[in-house]
């Protein structure tokens, strides 16, 4: 074999393992995309990886440490979490959550593996993941549990097998109540400005997804102002309601570091009979998820004003919450 033919036959082996183990975009040069590739570690991992979208499974090696002595020669299925509660919210939309599953190779050899997740009565957005997984790697994938309308609050069960190999994570179906029905879920969302490529769109920040690992893929805002502040960041509630609680997610994932990229300084607005009154305040922050509870006030839609993003560029919001009193 000719050593032009070797270098072809090479090339195309790249290619196909290009196409075998697809990441997440770091996309173009401007604002955060100019991230390094993903990288995590099983077992450490700070924040999910990305949602159902096979363009965006997760893959890495695994760690010895990291495996238990059952798991090892194994592939098995795993999940980033050992229990997972869904609360039966008023708004039908937002009556699901989140988990990462995924299918761990322990063994010797490579494997073509399908991962499936069965919930009984509750709907899972991916029911079958397939992916060939290298010896010593895990691919991981998010996906959706939603609470059909027919479901009664209690506990059911996701099921997740890849070949023989089993595992069982316990669902509580949560009632609403006060302080666990998410009052934004929902609702409609609109900012000062967005990016006009309409990849962080401002509707995104009420669709109960929090994972900033789709940051860029349509889950997410991004002003279009950058280096200019104050933005703002709306949601309409419908109707005057109780609120004591504010729940902003802001950007950080394994891509998008939060220490770099995340909102460092916000107020929290109410709006009363068409006046704004800020309840809450936010300096300094280096935290993916920030909760603010504050004296109970009744308004019928609620603005983030954004002072400042620890780049100093954008505004940068995931999901916004908002809760009526515990009590």
């Amino acid at each position: 074999m000719s050593r032009r033919r070797n270098l072809a036959l090479g090339a195309a082996a790249v290619a196909c393992a290009v196409v075998a183990f697809p990441l997440a975009a770091t996309g173009s040069s401007s604002g955060p995309r100019k991230d390094p590739k993903p990288t995590w570690t099983p077992g450490t991992l700070a924040y999910p990886p990305p949602p159902e979208n096979p363009q965006l499974a997760t893959i890495h090696k695994l760690e010895a440490r990291s495996l238990s002595a059952a798991a090892r020669g194994k592939v098995t299925p795993t999940a980033d979490r050992t229990r997972l509660t869904a609360v039966k919210a008023s708004e039908a939309r937002c009556r699901s959550a989140w988990i990462t599953i995924g299918v761990r190779n322990a063994s010797a050899k490579a494997a073509y593996s399908d991962l499936t997740a069965d919930a009984g009565p509750l709907k899972v957005s991916r029911p079958v993941f397939s992916t060939y997984v290298p010896a010593s790697y895990e691919a991981r994938v998010q996906v959706k549990v939603a609470v059909p309308d027919a479901v009664a609050p209690g506990e059911q069960r996701l099921r997740l097998s890849v070949g023989r190999e089993r595992l069982t994570v316990p669902v509580t179906v949560a009632a609403p109540g006060p302080g666990l029905d998410n009052l934004a879920c929902g609702r409609r969302a609109t900012a000062s400005s967005q990016d006009a490529s309409g990849r962080y769109p401002a509707a995104s920040v009420t669709d109960g997804d929090t994972n900033g690992e789709t940051f860029g893929v349509g889950n997410g805002w991004n002003d279009a102002t950058a280096y200019k502040w104050p933005d703002t960041l709306d949601v309409e509630l419908g109707k005057a309601r109780r609120i004591g609680r504010v729940v902003l997610h802001t950007l950080g994932s394994n891509r998008y570091a939060v220490g770099k990229y995340g909102l460092r300084d916000w107020d929290v607005q109410v709006r009363a009979n068409g006046s704004w009154t800020t309840v809450a305040r936010t300096r300094g922050n280096a935290s993916v998820r920030v909760e603010q509870s504050f004296a109970p006030v009744t308004g019928d839609a609620v603005r983030i004003v954004c002072l400042g993003s620890n780049d100093n560029r954008f505004s940068r919001v995931i999901e916004l919450e908002a809760f009526a009193p515990k009590s």
